[in-house]
Formats: C-alpha cells, sequence, structure tokens
C-alpha cells in the first residue's frame, strides 16, 4: 500500500490546527497509516514554517513580551516537527538516521528558542546544559524534577480554563486574551520540559545506530576480501547527518 501525501492549503492558522490533528492521530496508529500521518503532519508543519519566515512573524532581535498572544503557539512548530520525525517508522538503519538527526535538530531549535525566551526556568537550563556531565543520581533527581513541573502545568491549565469558563471570556472575540497568553507560554514550557527528556534518549538511539552501521560496513568488508590495508579507513556514516 503507497501512502497518501496530502498538499497543504489554507492559512496558518488551519495548516498548524491540521498538523496538530495529524499529531495527536499519530499516536493511535501503527503501521502504514503511521507513517502517511506522519508523513502529512511533517508537511503541515513544514508548510507552516514557511508561512512563519515569509510573513516575518517572529524575529531574533524580540522578546516573548513583544509577541501578541495568538501568534505563540506557531514557536511550538520545532517542537512538532522533532516528535514527529522521530516517528517515522523506517526500518532501514540508514534512513532512520537520517530522521533521528532531523529530529534532533528541530528539538534543540526548540529549546534554543525556549532559552532565549525566558520559557524555561534555570533548572532546566542547568540540566539540558550539562545533560552529557551529569551523574546518574543528578539526572534522575532532575527527571523527577521535571515530572513534577509537567504535573503542576497540567493543573495550571485546568484552573486557567476553569476561570475562563466561570468568567465567560469569548476567545475568539479577545485575541489578545490574557487567557490565551498564559495557556500558550504553559504549553511551550510543558513542550519544552517534553524534549529535554526526550533528547537524552534520541542520542543515545543516535549512537545505537551508528555502531549499527558501522558493524555493517565492516561486515561488508570481510565479505569483500577481508579488511582494507593497515592505515585505510572504512566508510564512515558522517554522511548520513544533515
Amino acid at each position: 500500500m503507497e501512502s497518501q501525501i496530502s498538499e497543504t492549503s489554507g492559512t496558518l492558522l488551519e495548516q498548524y490546527n491540521r498538523g496538530v490533528e495529524l499529531f495527536e492521530e499519530s499516536e493511535k496508529v501503527s503501521g502504514v497509516q503511521l507513517k502517511e500521518i506522519v508523513m502529512n503532519a511533517i508537511r503541515y508543519f513544514q508548510s507552516c514554517s514557511v508561512l512563519i519566515i515569509e510573513n516575518a512573524l517572529f524575529s531574533s532581535n524580540e522578546e516573548l513580551t513583544d509577541y501578541s498572544s495568538n501568534s505563540l503557539k506557531y514557536l511550538s512548530v520545532p517542537f512538532y516537527l522533532g516528535e514527529l520525525y522521530r516517528r517515522i517508522p523506517y526500518t532501514v538503519s540508514q534512513d532512520r538516521l537520517i530522521a533521528l538527526k532531523q529530529s534532533k535538530s528541530y528539538k534543540e531549535k526548540f529549546i534554543s528558542t525556549c532559552i532565549r525566551l525566558g520559557i524555561l526556568s534555570k533548572s532546566d537550563i542547568n540540566a539540558y546544559q550539562n545533560e552529557t556531565t551529569a551523574n546518574a543520581q543528578n539526572k534522575r533527581e532532575e527527571k523527577i524534577r521535571r515530572f513534577r513541573r509537567e504535573k503542576d502545568i497540567n493543573q495550571l491549565l485546568q484552573n486557567l480554563l476553569q476561570e475562563k469558563l466561570k468568567k465567560g471570556i469569548d476567545e475568539e472575540q479577545e485575541d489578545d486574551s490574557d487567557f490565551e497568553r498564559k495557556t500558550s507560554i504553559l504549553i511551550l514550557e510543558n513542550q519544552s520540559i517534553k524534549t529535554i527528556d526526550s533528547l537524552s534518549t534520541l542520542n543515545q538511539e543516535i549512537e545505537i545506530i551508528i555502531h549499527m552501521i558501522t558493524e555493517m560496513e565492516k561486515k561488508r568488508w570481510r565479505n569483500a576480501g577481508g579488511f582494507p590495508a593497515c592505515g585505510t579507513k572504512t566508510p564512515s556514516t558522517s554522511h548520513y547527518y544533515y
């Protein structure tokens, strides 16, 4: 069965919302259907990226307070792309490695943006920057702390929604509402916490696949008549890095 890749069209908001819908659908399926949904979602979010650039929606010279409330959600586009590239169900190691490197690139871009805009706490920034040097106990403690913060964020989001319903605020009429701004920032923080947690296992998976590719290349050398002469390097996996 061949995947049907959809053409994207519509406003930035329409394409973003469709991308999010497909992202959520991808959590409920597997196999060929998963690949089709993931690839379509990627197309929508990539189209969002183009529209964001064309409309100069964000600038590296601006701060979080400079962005309108109804534009904040679009900061999460790299988050979704990072998650989606990791979900592509490739079975070939080389293809899987390329997708994981793309995932890592988008995740790191998203974290960098959250750091620059002050969305991440100092504790999360330190944990992210010291991931490779932290010992097992510190990593475990940080993971527990982030888990608790995620629970707190979910409770805060629920409280905001209940407060909104009590006040009867019409979100469509108040695009720049305080409610939308607060919820968007909390969601971005929650996504950044998930991204920090996922980067650790993502890096481990990349290392495993690189090792597998290296072993397969060594096997090909052996099957071709033995290892290359002393001083000659075996084929590198560097050409799989994007």
